[in-house]
């Protein structure tokens, strides 16, 4: 019984969390606000000489100051989050540095990455859980701000590889989520 309420609660927060990360943001176009009735800028960002209004007071000889300029957007926790493809790609390439790593399979799920591995035959004993911790610490220093989940058992990661080949079918991750909740609720510890 708790198992499945578990399951269920994680689930719900997976779909929020994909719900959540796929609705487009307010939009920022480049149409006036409601108060705004000047003139529009032609399709190359400038206004013809006979759209430019001088406000009450000032010379019509005078040029118009020009438009403000846009601060560069930094990176940082709250920055647009880059190409999950690219995102996925730099874990996989930074897992598979890792000794002892022979492959590997990342899944992004909202804002959690599951990280599978397939470890070398020769790995055994507590080597196992050092790799995962290493893998972990590769994952999150390539960026995008994921909580990175990572399993090194051998039917998690099919099931893993299972869904990655999914998505790169082109089926949304929406699609996956009781198969993500359910590998979740498996690697991560009870609590």
């Amino acid at each position: 019984m708790f198992f499945a309420i578990r399951r269920l609660a994680l689930a719900g927060a997976l779909a929020a969390g994909l719900l959540a990360s796929c609705s487009p943001g307010p939009s920022a176009g480049p149409g006036p606000g409601p108060k705004d009735t000047g003139p529009y800028p032609s399709e190359d960002g400038t206004q013809r000489p006979e759209e430019i209004q001088n406000p009450p007071g000032e010379r019509a000889d005078r040029a118009p100051a020009p438009p403000p300029q846009r601060a560069p957007q930094q990176a940082g926790p709250f920055a647009a989050p880059a190409d999950p493809d690219q995102i996925m790609r730099q874990m996989n390439d930074a897992v598979r540095r890792i000794p002892g790593v022979e492959g590997s399979t990342v899944v992004l799920a909202g804002r959690t990455a599951l990280v599978g591995v397939d470890l070398s035959h020769t790995v055994t004993g507590s080597k196992i859980d050092s790799i995962k911790h290493s893998v972990k610490e590769a994952a999150e220093r390539t960026g995008g701000g994921y909580r990175v989940v990572v399993t090194a058992d051998v039917d998690l990661v099919a099931r893993l590889r299972a869904v990655a080949a999914g998505i790169r079918q082109g089926r949304p991750v929406s699609s996956f989520s009781d198969e993500i909740a359910d590998i979740l609720s498996r690697i991560l510890p009870e609590g």
